[in-house]
């Protein structure tokens, strides 16, 4: 994780810019995995998230406010590129279905922008 979370740049070089969208990615589906036990009824999501609540991962856990330092900015850098930018949105929401209490208080920070 801590490779994965340098990889995440605001403004990468044009070279780098592939590396850090798939950085940004990388770790929303490494966070939903973390987080596997939330929807796994068909039925409701509603019903589901009641009866199941999110399982937060002691072990991600550690990376949750690293990870939102460095998505944040992203969000909020008018030059960060397009793809970067909605790839970070994405990654904050998979984030904070998992992990909703860590990321609560940086939301008044990105929820606009969001």
């Amino acid at each position: 994780m801590p490779e994965i979370i340098q990889q995440i740049e605001p403004e990468p070089k044009f070279e780098f810019v592939s590396a850090s969208n798939n950085a940004a990615w990388s770790v929303g589906e490494i966070a939903l995995h973390y987080g596997r036990g939330e929807f796994l009824c068909a039925t409701s999501i509603d019903f589901c998230s009641i009866m199941n609540p999110p399982y937060e991962d002691p072990e991600f856990l550690p990376y949750v406010q690293p990870l939102i330092q460095r998505l944040v900015p992203i969000l909020l850098n008018p030059r960060s590129p397009k793809s970067l930018t909605e790839n970070a949105a994405v990654t904050i929401g998979r984030i904070a279905l998992v992990f909703p209490d860590p990321v609560a208080p940086f939301l008044e920070q990105f929820a606009q922008q969001w």
